[in-house]
């Protein structure tokens, strides 16, 4: 199923487009089902999801997807995979940070649920055990410091809460 192609890269300002266009109809309509199939992941995944990168960039995307449903489905596949594949914690994380800093700065409420995010899934992996290794670690620091210069004191307080989260990794 190469679904995740039509879902995966949406960009957050979607909204903004019209749903006039038969193309943008055809993917809401489809929606519910892909929803439906991200829910079953770790448990039945496709096979281009078997590298670990893979998944890992593709869920982390799904979580600034425009539409809610697949947000929050994403956000509680990340934390069954970090459960239930203690192998690809690590890549989970690192994609997460590196697509949160894709972001731009003017989209605040995005970088701040994508903080809370990250937050939340290492304070997991804190909690599960030190199984794997955490080399992304340097990746979540360098987002940290530079998410301190944000004129949003809220994500600023996020980023300084990444940097402690980091330490006690």
């Amino acid at each position: 199923v190469q679904c995740h192609n039509l879902y995966g890269y949406a960009s957050t300002t979607a909204a903004t487009k019209s749903y006039s266009d038969p193309t943008v109809r055809e993917r809401l309509g489809a929606l519910p089902v892909f929803v439906m199939a991200i829910q079953c992941v770790p448990y039945v995944m496709p096979d281009h999801w078997l590298d670990v990168e893979t998944i890992a960039d593709d869920l982390a995307t799904y979580t600034m997807h425009s539409e809610s449903s697949m947000r929050k489905v994403s956000q509680t596949v990340l934390r069954r995979c970090m459960r239930a594949m203690p192998n690809l914690r690590d890549a989970l994380i690192g994609s997460l940070v590196t697509v949160t800093l894709r972001v731009q700065e003017e989209l605040t409420d995005i970088i701040s649920d994508s903080l809370t995010l990250i937050l939340s899934l290492m304070r997991d992996w804190l909690s599960l055990g030190p199984e794997g290794t955490f080399t992304s670690l340097s990746r979540a620091e360098g987002v940290g410091i530079g998410l301190l210069c944000s004129a949003s004191v809220e994500i600023r307080k996020l980023a300084l809460e990444l940097l402690r989260a980091a330490r006690d990794v």
